[in-house]
C-alpha cells in the first residue's frame, strides 16, 4: 500500500517567534506580504540558553507567540522574509524582534 496515493502539494513553512507585545505589529506583516495562511500559537514559552527566558511565571515573566505560514507562492515568501529583516532592523527594542525559521514541507492531507 503506498503511504502518497496523490501528488503532494509542496511548499515553505515559516516558523515565527516574537514577544507577545508585538503580536499585532507581526500580523500586520503578514497581512501586507499577502500571507494566504497561517496559524497563531497564542501562548509559547521560551527558553534559550545566554538570552532572557519568557515562561510566564513570578521569576521569568512573559511569553511569547508564534506563528506557522504555510506558503506555496515564493514571492509571498520572500517579501514576507524582507519585511520580517527591516522589522527587526527597526525595532528600538531587543526584545521586540523576531526570530524565525523557514523549512520545506508538503500537504498530505
Amino acid at each position: 500500500m503506498k503511504f502518497f496515493s496523490k501528488k503532494i502539494n509542496s511548499m515553505k513553512a515559516i516558523y515565527i517567534r516574537c514577544n507577545v507585545v508585538v503580536k499585532e505589529d507581526i500580523m500586520e506583516l503578514l497581512e501586507k506580504a499577502e500571507v494566504s495562511s497561517y496559524d497563531v500559537i497564542p501562548k509559547t514559552l521560551y527558553f534559550l540558553a545566554g538570552d532572557e527566558p519568557r515562561l510566564d511565571t513570578p521569576v521569568w515573566p512573559g511569553y511569547n507567540v508564534s506563528f506557522i505560514v504555510f506558503e506555496k507562492n515564493e514571492d509571498v515568501f520572500r517579501r514576507l522574509f524582507e519585511l520580517l529583516r527591516e522589522y527587526n532592523e527597526n525595532c528600538k527594542f531587543d526584545e521586540e524582534k523576531v526570530t524565525a525559521y523557514a523549512f520545506e514541507t508538503q500537504q498530505l492531507l
